[in-house]
């Protein structure tokens, strides 16, 4: 078992060590990660500072933590520096809805298929070409409903 405190004493920070004029951003942090789960419950803050407070945390034995260490030679902040769409995903595994849409449901079952657990990005090719082609034949059918429709109302006029 482990304490935070021992394993600052014992490592220097890594990015004081790396490049002196570096600021360590203060709004990541360390999660436990489990067997195909990469964002676990417990969490340990990276920096501490006035607006959050590094609690104690405790490391057992055959624990697994991810360690992101983010620097910038700003004042650690983020900021937005162009409003962009977003590219990577994860599947949520607590929420359930069911999905009205016959598009809508397989792209979810190819998303639960392929990419169970780990995220994804909306890049990629196979999938983005199946949506496309689901699309177009979700056209096609609406447009031949439609159709349909039509020649029904003429008829029956």
């Amino acid at each position: 078992m482990a304490r935070v405190q021992q394993l600052e004493a014992k490592f220097p920070p890594i990015e004081k060590a790396l490049l002196p004029q570096t600021n360590l951003s203060s709004f990541f942090y360390n999660a436990e990660l489990k067997q195909f789960v990469i964002d676990g419950n417990r969490v340990v803050l990276s920096v501490s500072n006035p607006d959050t407070r590094v609690d104690d945390a405790e490391f057992e034995e055959n624990e697994v933590y991810a360690i992101d260490i983010v620097t910038s030679t700003g004042d650690g902040k983020p900021k937005l520096l162009d409003e962009k769409q977003t590219t990577i995903y994860k599947r949520a595994e607590d929420n359930n809805y069911h999905l009205k849409m016959k598009a809508s449901r397989f792209i979810f079952s190819e998303i639960n298929q392929k990419f169970p657990i780990m995220p994804f990005t909306a890049r990629y090719e196979k999938l983005r070409n199946e949506v496309q082609e689901n699309k177009r034949r979700m056209s096609d059918m609406k447009n031949l409903i439609k159709q349909q429709q039509e020649l029904i109302q003429k008829l029956l006029q």
